[in-house]
């Protein structure tokens, strides 16, 4: 597992997951039962960032295919594509309930709903970064 502080996280069932990037799996761990891996559904997927979701799944960044994964806790997985197919970066939840997105070009901001419903922000002209996270005060960084 990397050290990588956003290729792993604590999930809403209190076990750690985390992507294996060059292994286009999502893994689970816990000291009870040990390691599970669930593969990705699309072959050669970049499994990038993973993060805790608002509605208690995990949420993946998919930094080729352009989409975001929605991991339950029981292994199923869905995917979301972004439309203009742009390869995400990062991914976080939100203050808003939402999931955040940086692209892997850092020259856009995207917002998706658990739902799927699709936003971005930025002129695809200005870096904003390839990072971001939910600080106090209900702010995004990037």
């Amino acid at each position: 597992m990397s050290t990588d502080r956003d290729v792993r996280v604590l999930g809403p069932d209190g076990a750690i997951w985390f992507c294996e990037v060059a292994g286009n799996r999502i893994g689970r761990i816990t000291v009870a039962e040990g390691i599970r891996e669930f593969p990705l559904p699309a072959p050669r997927s970049l499994p990038r960032r993973i993060t805790a979701g608002p509605d208690g799944a995990l949420w993946v960044a998919d930094g080729i295919k352009g989409s975001l994964e929605r991991v339950a806790t029981d292994g199923d997985i869905t995917s979301f594509v972004r439309p203009g197919l742009w390869a995400a970066s990062d991914v976080t939840a939100g203050p808003d309930g939402a999931l955040w997105v940086t692209t892997f070009e850092g020259q856009l901001v995207g917002r998706m709903t658990t739902g799927g419903d699709f936003s971005s922000f930025g002129s695809g002209e200005t870096d904003v970064g390839y990072a971001i996270t939910a600080g106090p005060g209900g702010a995004l960084w990037f």
